[in-house]
């Protein structure tokens, strides 16, 4: 069971107003681990670091213009409540409505395309946006960002999901790419604060966001152990459909 799908389970059991106080929280946390034995209860010094982080978070999220949706909120993405380990909180950037309407497919591979890899790439991410569907995908060089180009060009809706804060976009050469999602009415989405660096097991945890905001995923061109191999996983796990390009035999 996945840590979020777990949270998920323990906040359906808590009354619809838990608590007021930081001593009726602590209260009701000592009152859930006598059926829940893996509950940790802090003490009250540590929810109250806690939630002077969360205010901080939220302060610093207004300030940099992310809005920060719940998985109980009424705009979270509907379709990420759906797959097994949903996020608890989204970050987000630009048009979060993008999030819970049209039609969206990720169009994923490999940072170090062939030449054929990236022009289907740019092809694919057209044609998407021709029928009205957004492209989603990491901002990863070669084929996540060629996908995404070429939904822009043909005036269609991107969106990005990273594996940091939203304060900063890596690699750093996605940059103008992000801006220009964002100025097309995209959105730039992450399930972690501000002030969240980029980290190996983040981009994992990224990969099934992707195609969780998705209803299916492309492969353009990946080797069989690339990361857009977990992309394809999850794809698997949560339902979507999934399909791969067939490249010349030549190539």
């Amino acid at each position: 069971i996945g840590r979020n799908t777990a949270l998920l389970a323990l906040r359906a059991s808590l009354p619809e107003h838990p608590a007021e106080t930081l001593e009726s929280l602590l209260a009701l946390l000592e009152t859930i681990k006598t059926t829940h034995p893996r509950v940790r209860v802090p003490s009250l010094a540590q929810l109250a670091t806690a939630r002077e982080d969360a205010d901080k978070n939220w302060r610093n999220s207004e300030r940099l213009g992310i809005r920060i949706s719940g998985f109980h909120e009424p705009d979270f993405p509907e379709c990420l409540r759906q797959i097994p380990d949903p996020p608890m909180v989204l970050h987000v950037k630009g048009n979060l409505a993008c999030l819970n309407t049209g039609l969206k497919i990720a169009i994923v591979g490999t940072r170090e395309p062939s030449e054929f890899g990236l022009t289907q790439a740019e092809r694919w991410g057209g044609l998407a946006a021709s029928r009205s569907a957004a492209v989603v995908s990491g901002l990863a060089h070669g084929c996540d960002t060629a996908g995404q180009r070429g939904c822009l060009d043909r005036g269609g809706v991107a969106i990005g999901v990273l594996a940091h804060g939203l304060d900063m976009i890596y690699p750093a050469a996605s940059r103008q790419l992000g801006e220009q999602i964002l100025a097309g009415h995209g959105a730039l989405v992450s399930e972690y604060p501000a002030g969240t660096p980029p980290g190996r097991n983040l981009f994992v945890d990224r990969d099934r966001l992707q195609s969780g905001l998705s209803a299916g995923v492309i492969i353009i061109e990946t080797g069989l152990t690339g990361g857009t191999m977990h992309t394809a996983r999850f794809a698997r796990e949560q339902g979507r459909k999934l399909a791969a390009l067939a490249h010349p035999a030549e190539l």
